[in-house]
């Protein structure tokens, strides 16, 4: 079970809500996952809102495709909290039947409170379909569009003990490792800005020495803190 935690790399895309609801700022985001070298992706949406009102306070969160008509609900919310004391909730994993295809486009929010409270907005999906086709190895070479490196790295329980930029000295997955020292697994992960899409790479097994298994765990990303568990 992996929980996964890539929000505080996309709040930079988003669309706003009303101003008096009890969430704000909508963000969106497709995740192309490679499991493996060679497989395609699996693909699944992200969407989270800024809550303005106690996050455990939020319910369920429900999203439609306006052209098609597709829904999704989910009482299963995330909830993150960022250094800077906003906090959000969402859902990680919207993702469609496997015959078919996650529809772009516009879409409306709708988020509910357990006062049965209702508040909707709405945000856009925009991703680029030949990603469908691609394999790992193709990338990062086919990205021409503007993008950032990201690594992140997972305990023996798939908790995240870092996310963020690849740093000056981490040559690789396996050099950033030598400072989490309680990481076993990583993945590098490329985030595409300007169509609010996540290429995730196949994960990578470190190998370790027996003291290196018994060091002490290391500290989780700065940048946030998860207040809530999703299992994947």
């Amino acid at each position: 079970m992996r929980k996964f935690f890539l929000l505080s790399a996309v709040l930079l895309f988003f669309s706003c809500a009303d101003n008096d609801a009890n969430v704000t700022n909508v963000t969106a985001f497709t995740v192309f996952d490679f499991k493996t070298e060679d497989s395609k992706p699996e693909v699944r949406l992200s969407v989270f809102a800024e809550a303005l009102s106690p996050v455990e306070r939020g319910q369920s969160i429900t999203i439609i495709n306006n052209d098609t008509g597709l829904s999704w609900k989910s009482k299963n919310l995330r909830k993150v909290s960022e250094s800077s004391k906003k906090k959000w909730t969402g859902f990680d994993s919207f993702v469609v039947p496997s015959n078919m295809v996650l529809p772009q486009g516009a879409y409306t929010f709708y988020y509910e409170d357990y006062a049965e409270n209702t508040f909707e907005s709405s945000f856009r999906v925009s991703y680029n379909s030949a990603f469908l086709d691609y394999k790992a190895s193709d990338f990062p070479e086919k990205l021409s569009v503007i993008k950032t490196e990201k690594y992140v790295l997972y305990n023996a329980n798939g908790e995240t003990v870092y996310y963020g930029d690849k740093k000056k000295n981490w040559s690789s997955l396996e050099t950033a490792s030598a400072e989490y020292t309680s990481a076993v697994t990583g993945r590098i992960c490329w985030y595409l800005p300007s169509g609010g899409s996540i290429i995730m790479l196949p994960p990578v097994e470190f190998k370790r020495t027996v003291s290196q298994s018994k060091a002490t765990a290391s500290p989780v990303d700065e940048d946030y803190e998860d207040d809530d568990e999703f299992d994947d």
